[in-house]
């Protein structure tokens, strides 16, 4: 989560944020950033969740398959842009993320 210059993410149950320029910042896991990120994801995965359940009860919709980028199968779903942000898998435990706009 973030935005098109910086993105927060848990690694190594760690939580750090890492900027457009490629600096990752890990100093900010404290126990009140740690319990924002996780509310805030927990509050955009009901979300998801809750769209998921909409969908298959409305006949004109298509029903949303809710995969990871981990788990899917085909080339094309291994990546994800979000903003100036590339994320795509490389393997089962791998995980890439390039910045479009500052070529990180």
């Amino acid at each position: 989560m973030g935005s098109n210059g910086w993105f927060r993410y848990f690694a190594n149950n760690s939580l750090s944020t890492m900027y457009s320029s490629g600096s990752p910042e890990t100093n900010i896991d404290t126990d009140e950033n740690r319990h924002e990120f996780i509310e805030k994801f927990r509050r955009l995965k009901q979300d998801v969740l809750e769209g998921v359940e909409q969908e298959k009860d409305d006949e004109k919709q298509n029903v949303i398959i809710a995969r990871t980028i981990f788990t899917s199968d085909a080339t094309s779903e291994k990546t994800i842009t979000i903003g100036n942000w590339i994320l795509r898998c490389d393997g089962p435990t791998q995980l890439r993320i390039h910045n479009i706009e500052g070529e990180q």
